[in-house]
């Protein structure tokens, strides 16, 4: 059992996720896993990826056992990598979804409950905060989205 993170991206990110995050962060495709199609939902040609550092998501958002400390918060790796996919050309915003997985990844029921918009800005307090089974749509500073909005599913 373990918290996992979930990024969606567009297509043509792809090429561009490996770059964009820190080595330290592993990537795994979920894109026809109930996680992936969580995060992605509503968006079909997207893909969506596990971010994990060991066996976890954990050490990325702060969350179960995991305390904040210099040592084991690796947040501003998240903020850095989002904020570096943020900034391609032609990409208004990406999704983010944490999900605590008691089963396996290939087949565990994941289902938003709602859909918050947050701007870049806005995304290190998110981290702080983020719940699980939450839809995060994180946007550039070029969208629209103001501050933060929250939609039930």
């Amino acid at each position: 059992m373990s918290f996992y993170l979930a990024v969606g991206i567009p297509p043509q990110l792809v090429s561009k996720l490996r770059e964009s995050l820190d080595s330290q962060i592993y990537i795994g495709d979920v894109t026809d896993f109930p996680i992936g199609r969580a995060t992605t939902r509503g968006r079909s040609s997207w893909v969506a990826y596990t971010l994990q550092i060991g066996s976890s998501s954990a050490s990325l958002v702060g969350k179960g056992a995991i305390r904040r400390t210099h040592n084991n918060d690796k947040s501003a790796l998240l903020i850095s990598g989002v904020e570096a996919l943020l900034g391609c050309e032609n990409v208004p915003s990406i999704t983010l979804l944490l999900h605590w997985m008691s089963g396996w990844i290939q087949n565990e029921e994941v289902h938003a409950t709602c859909e918050e918009r947050v701007r870049i800005e806005n995304l290190p307090e998110t981290v702080e905060t983020m719940q699980s089974d939450v839809r995060y749509i994180v946007c550039g500073n070029s969208s629209s989205a103001t501050g933060s909005e929250m939609t039930t599913l």
